[in-house]
């Protein structure tokens, strides 16, 4: 028998796990555009995935841009279309996989300067004087580790966006202040709108003030290492990339810099009026 020339119909739910969800997202995504709108109760039993699993696969759901969740006395999640969220997604998995490419090139680097060559001479070791950090989770691990180093001073800039979470905000500022070293925050009018921002560097001893504008977050701990966060050089937006400066020829600019800001600052008090 002659085999069927028509085509085989797409399989949407197995397209959307190799686009990179799960099998119980993709079904419940599907689910959720075939709904409408639906609360997780009635999206598990219409998908056939276990209750017990539906809320966090909507909440992955939620934080990957396929649907939004309604603030009601039972929650109800909308699915965005897919001609929103899929591209998103897909822009989003490419950028994790270049940011996994450029921490394998940087592991591998790292591995080469290590691991001995049986055909060359004894080098000297090289000196990291400066250190690029990827990510969210790298970045604030990163910026907590520097300022636990602190021990004589700690002068930072700070404006919105915040990597930290609001539970975390503060702890290792106020542990520095505790431990004795100066700390001096510049806010921008924005990063103070929520008092729990400063209210514990304030009762710690912190010195606070603000600036309508900085020219960047800066974090300088007792003049011989900083941190930079760096803009995205083609839209100027806040990125998750940041640099960690060691060598003193660098840091040394940075501390003046936050010094010429300090100087031009007004106290906590007068800025936040002044917003």
């Amino acid at each position: 028998m002659a085999a069927s020339s028509e085509a085989v119909p797409p399989d949407p739910i197995g397209s959307l796990v190799e686009v990179g969800l799960t099998p119980n997202e993709a079904r419940i995504y599907a689910t959720l555009l075939r709904l409408g709108a639906a609360g997780a109760a009635e999206t598990a039993s219409a998908a056939g995935v276990p209750r017990q699993k539906v809320y966090e696969a909507l909440r992955l759901l939620a934080q990957r841009g396929f649907c939004t969740v309604a603030a009601e006395r039972v929650a109800s999640y909308r699915p965005v279309p897919a001609a929103i969220a899929l591209p998103a997604w897909l822009r989003h998995r490419e950028q994790e996989r270049r940011l996994a490419a450029e921490g394998d090139e940087r592991v591998a680097e790292s591995l080469i300067r290590l691991l001995p060559d049986p055909g060359a001479a004894p080098r000297a070791p090289a000196v990291d004087f400066m250190e690029a950090v990827f990510g969210r989770a790298r970045t604030s691990d990163a910026l907590e580790q520097l300022i636990d180093r602190a021990e004589r001073s700690l002068d930072m800039i700070q404006q919105p966006p915040f990597l930290q979470p609001r539970s975390r905000w503060n702890d290792a500022e106020v542990g520095a202040a505790r431990r004795g070293a100066r700390v001096r925050v510049l806010y921008t009018p924005g990063a103070i709108r929520d008092p729990r921002r400063f209210a514990g560097l304030r009762a710690a001893g912190a010195e606070l003030r603000v600036r309508p504008a900085v020219p960047m977050k800066l974090l300088v701990r007792d003049g011989v290492e900083a941190m930079i966060s760096l803009r995205d050089p083609a839209t100027g937006e806040q990125g998750l990339t940041s640099a960690v400066i060691r060598h003193p020829d660098l840091v040394g600019p940075l501390q003046l810099l936050f010094a010429r800001e300090w100087e031009d600052a007004l106290p906590l008090e007068q800025g936040a009026a002044h917003e």
